[in-house]
């Protein structure tokens, strides 16, 4: 019995070590992240988009997934049909939205996209096409430890209307971006048109505040203004802009 005992504590151990250990190399290799500045601060003066995907062995396969990740993108920031609902009760918020993208446009850029810069670390593959060809710069630049502005309070300018979109830390570090890139979209839509309503909910312990958000928007030339990454918290945060 007491030689099960100390077996299992072992495991346990053992364990919690190999899990504690793996948790911080994760972290510390989102500790030091270098990309071009075309994916902090991507170009403003035409529509582009940033395509993610898995590095693989064969570098080429990592950059045609990445490419296709990139017209997906490029079709939704172009146009994209969104609706859905926020319901919020006290602290807590659920929502559900779905979005159409046409797959006349998708094919449309499919054909006609051109590759204007790829950039590939040991874990992450990232392109920038666009339907304009463009020169641009892949000037390699670390990322701001600094907050931006953008997380603290949302831009409020007349003639453009923004959106933010964040995610957690995730293992594959494409798919936190991806899933900052669509809330970002659906951010937008939400600040640009929204049906609020509230109901006061008695009870005889507690008061609830339930609202309602409801958004049916179709979103056009929406530009992605700024990606930065927490290294405290391991967040992904994305910036958009649409013109009003």
């Amino acid at each position: 019995m007491l030689q099960k005992t100390s077996f299992l504590f072992l495991y346990i151990l053992f364990f919690f070590t190999i899990h504690g250990c793996t948790s911080r190399s994760t972290v510390s290799n989102y500790s030091e992240i270098i990309y071009p500045k075309w994916f902090w601060q991507p170009p403003t003066n035409f529509l582009s988009a940033v395509g993610y995907a898995r590095t693989y062995y064969d570098r080429q396969s990592s950059v045609d997934v990445a490419t296709e990740n990139a017209i997906e993108q490029l079709a939704r920031q172009l146009q994209v049909n969104i609706s859905g609902e926020i319901i919020a009760m006290n602290d807590q918020q659920a929502e559900k939205f779905q979005e159409t993208i046409s797959e006349g446009l998708r094919q449309r850029i499919t054909n006609s996209h051109y590759l204007l810069n790829t950039f590939v670390t040991p874990k992450l593959t990232v392109v920038l096409i666009s339907e304009q060809e463009r020169s641009v710069s892949d000037k390699i630049t670390p990322m701001s430890k600094n907050k931006p502005d953008w997380l603290y309070q949302i831009p409020n300018e007349d003639e453009y209307e923004y959106g933010v979109g964040s995610s957690n830390l995730t293992y594959f570090p494409e798919t936190a971006w991806q899933k900052a890139e669509k809330r970002a979209i659906i951010d937008l839509a939400a600040n640009l048109h929204s049906k609020i309503g509230s109901v006061n909910s008695h009870s005889k312990a507690y008061h609830q505040n339930i609202s309602s958000s409801k958004t049916k928007i179709q979103l056009q030339n929406v530009l992605v203004i700024a990606r930065w990454f927490s290294i405290q918290d391991g967040a992904h945060h994305v910036l958009v802009r649409m013109t009003k």
